[in-house]
C-alpha cells in the first residue's frame, strides 16, 4: 500500500490522482480529513490481506471506511475518531489523539497478558 500526504488542497479540488489510480485497477481511498490518498493493488483490502496470510486472531485499529471489514472481523477492534461509516463496526471507540490510542493499546496488551 502506498500513502500520499497532501499539504495542499490539490487532491481535494479535482480528484485527478484518485481517478488515475482507479483507471489503473488500484483501490483508492481518499481521506479528505487527513489529506491522504491510499493506493492498494486491485480490490485488496486490509482484511483480505490478512485472510491471504491466514491470520484470523488479530486486534485492529481503524479510523476510516477502508477499515470497515478489518474492524468487523477482528477479535478485538478499536475505532479511532468518530467516522460515521464505522458506527457499530468496532468494540470500542477512542478519540483520535495519540494519548487515547496509546491507552487503548495498553488495555489490549494487558488483556492479552491475562
Amino acid at each position: 500500500m502506498i500513502k500520499l500526504r497532501s499539504r495542499t488542497a490539490v487532491f481535494d479540488i479535482d480528484g485527478t490522482l484518485c481517478f488515475d489510480g482507479r483507471t489503473l485497477g488500484l483501490t483508492v481511498n481518499h481521506h479528505l480529513d487527513e489529506g491522504i490518498i491510499d493506493y492498494a493493488p486491485g480490490a485488496t483490502t486490509k482484511w483480505e490481506a490478512l485472510q491471504a496470510l491466514e491470520i484470523s486472531d488479530y486486534a485492529a485499529f481503524g479510523n476510516d471506511i477502508n477499515d470497515l471489514d478489518l474492524l468487523r472481523n477482528a477479535e478485538r477492534s478499536v475505532r479511532v475518531g468518530s467516522h460515521p461509516s464505522l458506527d457499530g463496526a468496532a468494540q470500542i471507540t477512542v478519540p483520535a489523539s495519540p494519548e487515547d490510542v496509546a491507552g487503548a493499546i495498553n488495555l489490549l496488551a494487558a488483556a492479552a497478558r491475562s
